[in-house]
């Protein structure tokens, strides 16, 4: 599977077309999503790229280059992009930031940083400021823009999302990094400030005691529940950013072994079983994706639960290597693979967990 995972990186691979794809652009799918490119599945190439060779390092930093040679004045980075058209929304801050770093780590120098810096810079500020409709500092989201497009967690509309102010804490985290290659002092005090801000507030305002669980939060603060109680991987990532203490992270491992939580036959389902809204075979309603299935991992490796994520890592790798391409999504009670084939980033996932790659490479 490692050498059709590359395979795909080239099948995948498209010329510059239209007014908007100025340069090659890495599709998801050739055979289903033939004319889009999304913010955080080019992102993800991209750093799988970043550890092959000169060509495919440049190959790499090209995706970054395409959304930002798209961006908007106000600098909002598309959601997705189109070969004649520049699409509404926005996806998660952090993984092109990722993806920049570690281009520019692999290659031995701060280049790319330099080049890309302002434009990552201002994608993290418009998010903050634009999507913050009651102005308590916490961003907002609805599914689209999450990427989990059709989640139950925003059944009832958008939400504070526990992913979202941790994305936003792990772009923080990568944008002080840049800016202390960079030299830039006050850049790198500013952002892990930040960071640190909203590590405390996922952690004093995100976890519910009762359920020991990280949750969405609601936007309207008077509702005498604030949390949307929606069992999904997402309650991982405030562990990737460090927000819970070790009895927390204890918690949430065990969350993996529990049916009445996130236990199922095969990996982590992106909604739990015990969900009224829980299908196998439903796209963000309960099967398994391989981009969830990966941070949960990570997140397990940053508290030292070794034993759980070597588990899900070696479950998730054999069912990304029973099928003859990588899939879109996988039934969560059979493994089977679902959606479409040649996938691009279960191919990345494949690539980096086989290989140990994390974010913690660059942190």
């Amino acid at each position: 599977m490692a050498v059709m995972s590359w395979f795909i990186a080239w099948e995948n691979t498209a010329r510059p077309w239209g007014y908007a794809w100025t340069r090659p652009a890495v599709v998801p799918s050739k055979r289903h999503y033939f004319r889009g490119v999304w913010l955080w599945d080019s992102a993800f190439t991209a750093v799988m790229l970043a550890h092959g060779n000169a060509d495919a390092r440049e190959l790499g930093r090209q995706q970054v280059r395409l959304m930002i040679d798209n961006q908007a004045e106000d600098g909002r980075l598309a959601r997705e992009i189109w070969a004649h058209e520049v699409g509404p929304g926005f996806q998660p801050p952090g993984p092109l930031t990722w993806a920049a770093l570690v281009l520019s780590v692999k290659e031995g120098n701060h280049d790319f940083i330099d080049e890309v810096y302002d434009s990552l810079v201002a994608y993290h500020k418009w998010i903050a400021t634009d999507n913050d409709s009651d102005g308590d500092g916490r961003s907002e989201w609805d599914g689209l823009n999450s990427g989990m497009d059709t989640s139950p967690r925003f059944d009832d509309g958008a939400v504070e999302g526990v992913d979202l102010q941790s994305w936003m804490a792990f772009d923080a985290l990568l944008l002080a990094k840049m800016a202390q290659y960079l030299g830039f002092k006050a850049d790198e005090r500013l952002f892990k400030a930040e960071a640190e801000r909203r590590v405390n507030d996922l952690a004093n305002n995100f976890w519910d005691d009762t359920d020991q669980m990280f949750y969405d939060r609601r936007i309207d603060d008077s509702l005498e529940d604030p949390f949307v109680r929606v069992i999904t991987p997402v309650s991982f990532l405030p562990l990737l950013v460090g927000a819970a203490d070790e009895s927390k992270a204890a918690a949430m491992a065990a969350h993996l072994s529990d049916p009445s939580y996130l236990k199922v036959p095969y990996g982590v389902p992106t909604v739990s079983s015990t969900s009224k809204e829980y299908n196998p075979e439903d796209y963000w309603r309960g099967p398994v994706w391989i981009v969830t299935n990966a941070f949960v991992i990570w997140a397990l490796e940053q508290y030292g639960l070794e034993q759980e994520a070597l588990a899900l890592r070696s479950s998730t790798l054999a069912m990304i290597a029973a099928e003859q391409t990588p899939r879109e999504y996988y039934n969560s009670q059979t493994g089977a693979g679902l959606g479409a084939t040649d996938f691009m980033w279960s191919g990345v996932f494949y690539l980096l967990l086989s290989g140990d790659i994390s974010p913690a490479d660059v942190l």
